[in-house]
């Protein structure tokens, strides 16, 4: 499921009767909105100027940092605009964006979510986990071990010597998890994003060189 959120403002629609043709000027205004909306993720801010939740203390120290959607750039490089009757609207269509924006519960499609506990363990598929305990090389050896006191589910290896064996937990085994929402763009009208308003503001400015 991808993000299309659609924002409105009494300023862009007189803009929009102020010029023979505004297509050019509300492409730039456009590219101004996904340059701020970059910005926002990379400082780990919403629209709204509030910091993104934190990762997980489990996922912080898988990932080795707290940045919240960054693990890669795939999200900044799928940023989007489009104008339409209905407005300007931003979106992208990665898949997991619409459960990172408005938050909510991923449920296992089949038996177990595979989460991570060690960078080695992420590597093998960015948190999709083993597809077979095993299957490969850095999987090979997994097994699956029940905590008898918390009944948490793990895939485990086991390590150490003869006389003194240890697991190494390599992935919680879990029903769901819930995503706390970091909005990636504005919710309806921009009046309640002053940096948005101000973005309007100055692109008028540049375009008509006030």
């Amino acid at each position: 499921m991808n993000i299309k959120v659609t924002v409105t403002n009494d300023v862009l629609k007189r803009i929009e009767k102020s010029f023979d043709n505004p297509n050019p000027f509300f492409s730039f205004l456009g590219e101004r909105f996904l340059e701020l909306t970059r910005q926002n993720i990379l400082a780990g801010k919403q629209p709204n100027q509030r910091q993104f939740l934190h990762n997980n203390p489990i996922t912080e120290k898988v990932k080795g940092g707290n940045r919240p959607l960054l693990d890669k750039t795939h999200l900044l490089k799928s940023l989007k605009y489009a104008f339409t009757k209905r407005g300007l609207i931003l979106g992208t269509n990665l898949i997991y964006a619409a459960i990172q924006h408005w938050g909510g519960i991923i449920k296992a499609k089949k038996q177990f979510l595979t989460i991570p506990l060690m960078r080695k363990a992420r590597q093998v598929g960015i948190g999709a986990g083993p597809k077979k305990f095993g299957g490969d090389k850095l999987n090979a050896g997994l097994f699956f071990w029940r905590s008898k006191k918390t009944k948490n589910c793990f895939l485990v290896k086991r390590i150490g010597t003869k006389k003194k064996p240890r697991l190494e937990f390599w992935y919680w085994l879990k029903k769901w998890v819930r995503i706390p929402p970091r909005a990636i763009f504005p919710k309806g009208n921009i009046k309640g994003y002053p940096k948005y308003v101000q973005c309007i503001l100055d692109s008028i400015k540049f375009w008509l060189k006030i």
